[in-house]
């Protein structure tokens, strides 16, 4: 196959100007998803130390933690089962106490539920 050159190439001035502008777009977003990742790297370890602290998470777990609090997607599926989770184990989040001691739980709570539980404020025996 024979190179082919191209001499006299003219490129209308809007082409270069909507690369450029791509280009200036492309930078910022880079720029800011690196910043973004600083962020939650430098954020992480504080973080999975808070939750071990809190009770919230194993202290063996917290190197995985930390690497599955880098990354937004991990994050967001850590916070769907969270979610999940409490929706199983008090699904009456949210809704008034009428219990006559506000103390009932669930029989297959852990003790490691029932500290989570009374962190967010619910009164858990």
């Amino acid at each position: 196959m024979g190179e082919t050159k191209l001499e006299n190439f003219e490129v209308p001035a809007a082409v270069l100007q909507d690369m450029m502008t791509f280009i200036e777009k492309s930078s910022a977003l880079l720029e800011e998803t690196g910043r973004v990742q600083v962020e939650m790297h430098r954020r992480a370890p504080a973080l999975a130390d808070t939750l071990v602290k809190a009770g919230l998470l194993d202290a063996k777990s917290r190197d995985v933690a930390i690497s599955k609090l880098q990354e937004p997607l991990q994050v967001m599926e850590s916070l769907q089962k969270t979610a999940e989770h409490v929706t199983q184990m008090v699904p009456s989040i949210g809704a008034p106490d009428t219990t006559s001691q506000g103390s009932e739980k669930p029989a297959s709570m852990k003790e490691s539920d029932r500290a989570y539980y009374s962190r967010l404020g619910f009164s858990v025996a």
